[in-house]
């Protein structure tokens, strides 16, 4: 276990970050034929299924960390808290049994790309220094 090795997972979790959650996430609705309703439950199983892999990467990244017995980097641990925060309080809000006012769901939802822009800022800063 050494340092390089997680800069890697690091790097490759901003890849998963930017090409699951905000490549995929918008690409899809350039398709015009189909119903905005079905786009809705794919994006939503889509981001339970890369909630799921960033949350096995927060584990990852935690324990190769502890085990390589360093100070966390700031960007680093910041990436972890925003996953947290987005995958175990925000996804549950945006879920189709979440919030029921548009005006709330509208809310969240530009809060949650806010902490995946920012995440994605934090993994970049931790590969990239």
């Amino acid at each position: 276990m050494s340092t390089l090795e997680l800069t890697q997972i690091a790097m490759f979790w901003a890849g998963v970050s930017f090409a699951g959650n905000i490549v995929a996430a918008t690409a899809k609705f350039e398709a015009r034929q189909i119903q905005r309703s079905i786009l809705l439950r794919v994006g939503h199983h889509q981001f339970r299924w890369l909630g799921r892999l960033e949350l096995a990467l927060v584990a990852l990244v935690s324990v190769w960390g502890f085990a390589l017995k360093e100070a966390f980097a700031l960007s680093l641990a910041a990436a972890i808290v925003l996953t947290l925060g987005q995958q175990l309080v925000l996804r549950r809000s945006l879920a189709p049994k979440g919030l029921q006012s548009g005006i709330a769901r509208r809310s969240v939802h530009g809060l949650y790309v806010a902490c995946e822009l920012a995440k994605l800022t934090c993994l970049l800063f931790y590969v990239l220094h």
